[in-house]
C-alpha cells in the first residue's frame, strides 16, 4: 500500500511516461508464509514479473537505466488503475531479488512463523516511486519506517477505520482510490517526501 500511494502522489501533476515502484528495502527475516510465496511464485518474482506496457501487462520486458531487479510488485497492477503511464514496472535491491528465487522447500519448513519482535523493530523498509514524464520532467518520492510487519497490521486496521468512517464505493480499487495518499500516510506517522518536479 506505501507503493501505491506514494506512486499516486508522484504522478501529481505529471503526464508519466514511466513510472517505477522501488521496494528498497534491505534484507531481514522473514516470515514463513512469505518464504512459501517466494516458493511457490519462483521465476514470477523476477524473470517473469509483469510490467505493466501500453496498456496491457506483460513479462519479460528489459529493465534499462537501473542496478535494481525487475520484480512483481503490487503496484505493477494497481497503479495504472489510477495514473496514466505508458509504463508501470517494479523493482528491488539485487541481494532481495536473490533471497527471494533461492528460497527451497527445506528452508520454507524451517522458517520461524515470523521474526521476533526485536528484529522486526531493528528493520527498515523504504517504498520508492520515481516518473518520467512525456515532456522529460521527472519526479521523485519515498516512504520509509521501520518493523514491515507491524506497519502492515497497522495499515489494515488503519484502512478498515477509514472506510467504515468514510466510506468508500463497492468494486475493485487500488489504495489510492479510496483514501487520500498523504493524509493516510500522515494518519499512520510514517515519513515520506516527494521531490520537486523538474
Amino acid at each position: 500500500m506505501p507503493g501505491d500511494l506514494i506512486a499516486s502522489l508522484v504522478a501529481e501533476d505529471l503526464d508519466v511516461d514511466v513510472l517505477t515502484v522501488a521496494d528498497l528495502r534491505k534484507p531481514f527475516g522473514a516470515s514463513r508464509g512469505m518464504a512459501r510465496m517466494a516458493l511457490a511464485a519462483g521465476r514470477l518474482l523476477t524473470d517473469d514479473a509483469l510490467v505493466y506496457d501500453d496498456g496491457a501487462w506483460h513479462t519479460g520486458l528489459h529493465l534499462e537505466g537501473t542496478d535494481l531487479v525487475r520484480f512483481a510488485l503490487p503496484g505493477v497492477v494497481t497503479v495504472p488503475r489510477h495514473v496514466r503511464a505508458r509504463r508501470v514496472q517494479g523493482v528491488v535491491e539485487p541481494d532481495v531479488a536473490e533471497l527471494f528465487t533461492s528460497v527451497t522447500a527445506e528452508a520454507v519448513a524451517t522458517t520461524a512463523f515470523g521474526p521476533a519482535l526485536p528484529q522486526r523493530e531493528a528493520s527498515e523498509w523504504r517504498m520508492a516511486a520515481h516518473a518520467v514524464g512525456r515532456d522529460g520532467r521527472r519526479a521523485h518520492g519515498e516512504v520509509w519506517g521501520t518493523d514491515p510487519y507491524g506497519t502492515t497490521a497497522r495499515i489494515a486496521v488503519r484502512l478498515v477505520r477509514d472506510l467504515i468512517t468514510t466510506g468508500a464505493a463497492s468494486g475493485v480499487r487500488a489504495p489510492a482510490q479510496v483514501v487520500d495518499p498523504a493524509g493516510f500516510l500522515d494518519r499512520l506517522g510514517l515519513r515520506w517526501e516527494v521531490g520537486a518536479r523538474r
